[in-house]
């Protein structure tokens, strides 16, 4: 059953995604326990990798986050900190890439410099990368687990179909949130966004005041751009639909936030189609950490149907 529709009247409806969260939440049970009882500990407990060598607020974060459900759902989810880029790089290519026990990795990225995140990139292998950051496919995966997550909040969580969202603004850049939106459901629907602010230089400019008018005047905003903070209340007006993606820390308070600045949601008749305050965080670690059982699955060569009806 999927969340209802919000509308656009009354206060800011918060977080609509739960009813896709639980069911998400006990299917992956069901799949883990599954695996559990067949195939005992040693084979059967999906694992994920988690590297980090930047330990800021928004990684610390969803770190937490994914341990937490991982925990729930009986996936092991490993942590590992590295104080140096091309040392987390060694890791992966030598360690963590050819050990059998792990399905997947997530390297959060930016690191420390653009050659150790380049690094990191090259040495992350194909089949074990959860969200795209590997440069050892010729095409680019343009899958990753964030720009699925704003296509739920589109379709699954505001309850409507892009066709019926109105006049359109995409805020962002980046080949992991929205160039994969873009490309994948606006392209594939023929929708064309009113307003595309991909670059930098035009996030700088928003961010200086320009373009206000432009993003005021769309009925749904899609953001996804690491600015904490970056859509006050100036910048919005009640009654727009907000997918918010962003992630970042706010230039004020110095706290995580998304992209909507805290003060907009006073904003009565706003509605923030998001899964969580702070960007997707929910939705996108229950997607990686299902691909992460996934994988295990196709590794011991089961399919989901058939391990559901086992459950069952």
């Amino acid at each position: 059953m999927l969340a209802e529709a919000p509308t656009i009247e009354g206060d800011y409806l918060g977080i609509v995604s739960d009813a896709w969260l639980e069911e998400t939440l006990l299917e992956q049970q069901l799949l883990t326990s599954n695996l559990l009882h067949h195939f005992g500990p040693e084979k059967g407990v999906p694992q994920i990798d988690l590297i980090t060598t930047l330990d800021s607020a928004a990684n610390l974060s969803y770190g937490r986050k994914a341990e937490k459900w991982g925990h729930e759902v009986g996936v092991r989810v490993v942590p590992h900190f590295f104080g140096d880029d091309f040392e987390a790089a060694g890791s992966i290519e030598y360690e963590l890439g050819p050990h059998n026990d792990v399905d997947h990795m997530l390297a959060f990225l930016p690191s420390w410099t653009w050659e150790g995140q380049l690094a990191i990139r090259h040495a992350m292998p194909a089949h074990k990368d959860v969200d795209g950051v590997t440069l050892r496919q010729k095409v680019p995966r343009l899958v990753p687990a964030t720009a699925e997550a704003m296509q739920i909040s589109a379709e699954r969580i505001a309850g409507r179909q892009l066709q019926e969202m109105g006049r359109i603004g995409v805020i962002g850049y980046g080949e992991r949130t929205l160039k994969p939106l873009v490309e994948r459901i606006m392209r594939d629907r023929q929708i064309k966004p009113a307003v595309l602010l991909q670059s930098k230089d035009e996030i700088k400019a928003l961010q200086r005041g320009k373009f206000v008018d432009e993003i005021k005047a769309c009925d749904t905003v899609f953001t996804a751009v690491p600015v904490g903070g970056l859509l006050t209340a100036e910048r919005v007006r009640p009654g727009q639909i907000i997918i918010d993606v962003g992630y970042g820390i706010h230039p004020e308070t110095e706290e995580a936030c998304g992209n909507v600045d805290p003060s907009v949601f006073t904003l009565g008749g706003l509605v923030k189609a998001t899964a969580f305050r702070r960007g997707v965080g929910p939705i996108t670690v229950a997607i990686t950490v299902g691909r992460a059982i996934d994988a295990r699955m196709e590794k011991l060569g089961i399919d989901k149907p058939t391990a559901l009806a086992l459950a069952a």
